[in-house]
């Protein structure tokens, strides 16, 4: 794996959807480089005595598994909460971000989106656009000068960009002008190859995190969850490491999941383009207009979900019966979100690593109940989750 130089600048659907038919070989990258550095730095805050800020700890675990599972970098993160993929990244999340009149006109009127460009007015901060640009670039030569045979042994995110990026140049020769417009769906120009990077940073350091920090506060808040969770592993597994094959088999873990994921879905809610009119039950949809689908209240509607405020993992013992349609942390249909099934992998590795070591702790101050919510681009509490952990 490569580290990037100290003190350097730092499509399709088909290109995108395949890093996630990789998952089995990100769950072992995640397992070797960044879910034993997380473990370690729980263990550490244990035998401290430390309050853990659960959403810096596991942000920091989140971007070095997309650095080396999708670009094959180190990027160390866990070694340093100020590294400047995270300080930049977190600029894109915070409430001065949602302050951008950009981010809020798009949020409300999509459709003003080209107007805004022309405005010169961006969703996200120049600072990150360009730090970002600089970084993904140095990637790009650093992977185009290894030897070709060490570029075929790689099937990351990146690589497949790249594979994706020459083939449009062998079908239009060694410059493909800017006006072309015949070119494969499956192929990708150098801006989109830069975009698509800068997408799946933010994408796998914030969505990932929440989820876990999350979690982290489930399981201070119900013992007995943490508890059954610490047997089903100790049950399962013995003394095996998570991999792709054998997290599968722990049931009643996926099931913690995804009452987190109801309670605290990390996309509060999603736009979707309305391609054609079409009319569903008396409702007309006209085309050009957008639809918001509120994720978080479907999951806490008391119709869909009794007792909805309540953690209740055994509503997913028989999954067959609830309507995916209600259930959408992800998203659902073909928009559905890319990077599900490695997020999924991220969590339970990172989960069945702390809880063979660690317990969390709530603290004195730590709500029974998290009431108070701020929108930064994914659903968030107002205050930071933070807990004290405990050696096991």
């Amino acid at each position: 794996m490569r580290k990037l130089l100290p003190g350097r600048g730092y499509g399709k659907s088909l290109v995108l959807h395949s890093v996630a038919a990789n998952s089995r070989r990100c769950a072992i990258l995640i397992k070797s480089f960044s879910a034993k550095k997380l473990t370690k730095n729980f263990v550490r805050a244990a035998e401290n005595g430390e309050v853990v800020d659960l959403k810096q700890y596991f942000g920091a675990f989140t971007m070095d598994a997309i650095g080396s599972t999708a670009f094959g970098i180190d990027i160390d993160s866990q070694n340093d909460f100020n590294n400047s993929f995270i300080t930049e990244t977190k600029k894109v999340f915070d409430n001065a971000f949602l302050a951008n009149p950009a981010v809020l006109v798009i949020t409300l009127f999509p459709e003003l989106t080209p107007l805004m460009k022309m405005l010169g007015m961006h969703a996200v901060p120049k600072s990150t656009k360009k730090f970002f640009t600089q970084a993904v670039t140095e990637m790009i030569k650093q992977r185009r000068s290894e030897p070709k045979e060490e570029r075929a042994r790689r099937v990351d995110f990146l690589e497949l960009m790249l594979n994706a990026e020459d083939d449009a140049d062998d079908h239009h020769g060694a410059k493909v002008s800017d006006e072309a417009t015949e070119k494969s769906d499956n192929t990708l120009t150098m801006d989109e190859v830069i975009g698509q990077a800068f997408v799946f940073f933010l994408a796998g350091y914030e969505t990932t995190a929440s989820t876990l920090h999350f979690i982290g506060y489930i399981l201070a808040t119900h013992p007995d969850v943490q508890d059954r969770l610490v047997e089903e592993v100790a049950s399962v597994l013995g003394d095996e490491e998570p991999d792709y094959d054998n997290i599968h088999g722990l049931v009643y873990m996926d099931r913690v999941i995804n009452e987190t994921l109801r309670l605290y879905p990390v996309v509060p809610a999603v736009n979707r383009y309305i391609s054609k009119t079409t009319t569903i039950k008396g409702w007309t949809f006209p085309k050009g207009a957008f639809v918001n689908i509120p994720i978080v209240i479907m999951h806490r509607n008391p119709e869909i979900y009794p007792e909805p405020k309540k953690f209740k993992p055994e509503r997913w013992e028989k999954t067959s019966e609830i309507n995916p349609m209600l259930y959408q942390p992800f998203g659902h249909g073909p928009r559905q979100c890319i990077g599900m099934r490695l997020a999924l992998i991220e969590v339970k590795v990172a989960l069945v690593n702390l809880i063979r070591n660690i317990r969390f702790v709530r603290l004195e101050d730590t709500p029974d109940e998290l009431t108070e919510f701020v929108t930064t681009g994914v659903f968030a509490p107002k205050k930071p989750i933070k807990l004290k952990v405990e050696l096991r």
